[in-house]
């Protein structure tokens, strides 16, 4: 059996996926940011965001975190391609981004999808899924394992690459995990 392709019935110009990939996470990032502003006294503490924090070590605690992590995340994802070969499931070869990235000349172009990957749509994740997502499961549920746990399903989830689900899941897990001491 193979997965449905990720691309629609009407696909779209690489220049308007380019937009997308670019708008839906600014335009996100700010709609949370301003509600958040809008809604709570000193809002940015509470999602984890401050200079202190950044400053104070939490740069290396992520750097650390993430030379342990990659390579976990890495060992499942090579044990979920093996896998999916055993049961003959064949899946998309790469991102539909990365094949505009493949053929396209601009430049422009090409370090706008770079930088909507790297940086814009990681900023909007961790804000949604950690600053928002998780803070309000726990919140609601008094017990942070429940909010990592349902927190990183949904951050897999919204990412719709089943066959890439358990190096996802585990990505996400375990930079939720490692960022506990911020909580």
């Amino acid at each position: 059996a193979t997965q449905p392709s990720s691309q629609s019935a009407l696909p779209l110009a690489p220049h308007d996926l380019v937009a997308l990939s670019i708008t839906c996470p600014v335009v996100g990032l700010l709609t949370l940011i301003i509600g958040n502003l809008l809604w709570l006294k000193d809002p940015l503490p509470k999602v984890g965001w401050t200079w202190a924090r950044l400053v104070g070590g939490g740069g290396l605690v992520g750097f650390i975190c993430a030379i342990i992590v990659v390579p976990v995340m890495f060992a499942v994802e090579v044990l979920t391609e093996m896998f999916w070969n055993r049961i003959h499931y064949v899946h998309p070869n790469e991102h539909d981004l990365l094949r505009v990235l493949d053929v396209e000349p601009s430049a422009g172009i090409r370090i706008a999808i770079i930088v909507s990957a790297i940086v814009l749509a990681p900023i909007f994740e961790e804000f949604f899924f950690r600053g928002m997502l998780q803070r309000a499961i726990r919140v609601t549920t008094k017990n942070r394992w429940v909010a990592i746990i349902i927190a990183s399903m949904a951050f897999t989830a919204v990412h719709g690459a089943l066959w890439l689900a358990p190096p996802i899941f585990i990505l996400a897990t375990s930079f939720i995990v490692s960022r506990l001491t911020n909580d």
